[in-house]
């Protein structure tokens, strides 16, 4: 394989790959950045009203900061996806 049909090879698989890894870094870059929400902005990222969240609080996940209730995004991704 001569010099030029090489680099033309690895043009190809650079064309193939790059999508690929461009879209694995951007998950990972999303799982490392993760939003936290007050329960007045998990209600409306959950769709739900905030006394159906204090309904449910045993069974979403969150966190306190001092006396105030925190859910994660990521939290509430997993929670919308296994419900």
């Amino acid at each position: 394989m001569t010099r030029t049909e090489a680099r033309m090879v690895a043009e190809e698989l650079f064309k193939l790959v790059r999508p690929l890894v461009v879209e694995h870094l951007n998950s990972i870059t999303a799982e490392v950045i993760d939003e936290t929400f007050s329960i007045k902005e998990a209600a409306k990222y959950l769709g739900c009203k905030e006394k159906t969240i204090y309904n449910k609080i045993k069974e979403i996940p969150h966190f306190k900061i001092g006396r105030s209730l925190r859910f994660s995004r990521l939290a509430l991704d997993e929670y919308i996806r296994l419900r």
